[in-house]
């Protein structure tokens, strides 16, 4: 038993481990498929589509039968035959009613065909509310690699520059001595700084994404994420039929058309008032009646009229807000497409000016450490090299952005 309890006490501490690993340097799919199963907004939505599956099945209910008794004695003792107990079958009129409400042939196939398309539109919107959230926890996540870029950038310039200024310790050189050094600790210390501020920065963003992924502790992203999500066509054209297929705003839109054209056929089905039949039996002083029972509302006033004409009405508007959104996908399609391909180009270019940076970093730190005159201001370069290297992190961080827009307005982000 001794053993048993330290080989399980070791596979949950594996197993433990190996949660936390997962958790340690998450890339964005996985952050993407968590949210998917514990963002709160998304599991409370589910329940949206439970609760309209229900609404169908309510609508498949047919109308209760009613009904209806009267007890009716006699009260003047003088029509008493033989005298007989007040409560006797003789001294009573007996009424016993059961009706039932007719549906008019079709309304409750219409009925449960209009809650079906509601199932449909309350489906598009958990889809819709999919596509936000997951569009959230995207941009979320390329915030927290943003600043974790900026936290690892400056780590490797303090290493980088406390080799510099250890080298110069080396040869006795103080601060006193050498404006240079005092230079480079200025420097190391604007870069030490930097990291600090990128620390809390990265947590702040980490906090964030754990509470959008309802997840648990969170200490990194994944910095070499390669970002590929999913093919992107190279064509407008192509992306603009992929949105009006794939969009969940889209979906409602059109179910919302649906809805107005099944409601308006309901409606006009409701303009013939519903009869309402059954069965009478009515003893009466010993003597037994029966009969049948039936009421017919007569349609001279109201005939649903306001009804049919607010259905109509909201049919016109679900056609015309149909087509807005429609051209909006495309101007959405056109604007992100745009944005992606300038990204792309400008990747390109900032790249050849970090390699540009690095070669000229490399260059004068080496004639520095060698103390050779004629080279650039060291303290120059440092800068100029920071700089680019923060522009080509910037361009990277836009150029996912754009990617993340790309997929948000085709619909595709949802599809992950």
């Amino acid at each position: 038993m001794k053993y048993l309890f330290l080989v399980t006490l070791f596979l949950k501490l594996q197993l433990s481990l190996f949660a936390q690993d997962t958790i340690r340097s998450l890339s964005l799919l996985d952050a993407l498929r968590v949210a998917k199963e514990e963002n709160f907004s998304l599991r409370s939505s589910k329940f949206d589509v439970s609760i309209q599956n229900k609404e169908i099945e309510k609508a498949g209910i047919r109308p209760n039968p009613v009904f209806n008794m009267q007890v009716l004695g006699l009260l003047d003792h003088s029509y008493y035959p033989n005298e007989p107990l007040y409560t006797s079958a003789q001294n009573r009129q007996d009424w016993f009613q059961l009706t039932k409400k007719m549906q008019l042939y079709g309304v409750r196939q219409e009925k449960i065909e209009l809650e079906e398309k509601q199932l449909q539109q309350t489906i598009s919107t958990y889809n819709l509310n999919l596509r936000e959230v997951l569009y959230d926890v995207s941009n979320k996540w390329l915030d927290a690699w943003a600043a974790q870029v900026t936290k690892n950038m400056a780590a490797e310039s303090i290493l980088s520059l406390d080799s510099l200024i250890q080298h110069k310790v080396a040869e006795g050189i103080t601060i006193k001595d050498n404006n240079e050094y005092l230079r480079l600790l200025i420097i190391d210390d604007q870069y030490d700084i930097t990291d600090i501020n990128a620390e809390l920065d990265l947590r702040n963003e980490l906090n964030d994404l754990q509470f959008l992924m309802n997840a648990s502790y969170i200490s990194s992203v994944d910095y070499d994420d390669d970002f590929y999500l999913a093919d992107i066509p190279n064509n407008q054209d192509s992306l603009v039929q992929i949105a009006l297929r794939m969009r969940s705003d889209i979906a409602i839109y059109k179910s919302q058309v649906e809805i107005s054209e099944v409601n308006l056929t309901l409606q006009k089905s409701y303009s013939m008032p519903a009869p309402e039949v059954g069965f009478i039996a009515n003893p009466q002083n010993t003597i037994p009646y029966a009969g049948i029972f039936f009421t017919q509302p007569l349609p001279v006033f109201d005939r649903n009229q306001g009804e049919k004409q607010i259905a109509a009405i909201n049919l016109q508007k679900a056609k015309l807000e149909e087509e807005a959104i429609i051209a909006q996908v495309r101007n959405q399609v056109q604007k992100a497409f745009d944005a992606y391909n300038i990204q792309k180009k400008k990747i390109e270019q900032v790249e050849h000016a970090l390699s540009l940076a690095n070669l000229l970093l490399s260059n004068v730190r080496k004639s520095y450490i060698k103390n050779e005159r004629g080279y650039i201001d060291l303290w120059e370069v440092e800068r100029t090299w920071y700089e680019t290297k923060k522009m080509y992190y910037q361009a990277n961080y836009e150029y996912r952005k754009s990617i993340i827009e790309l997929l948000y307005v085709t619909g595709l982000l949802e599809q992950l």
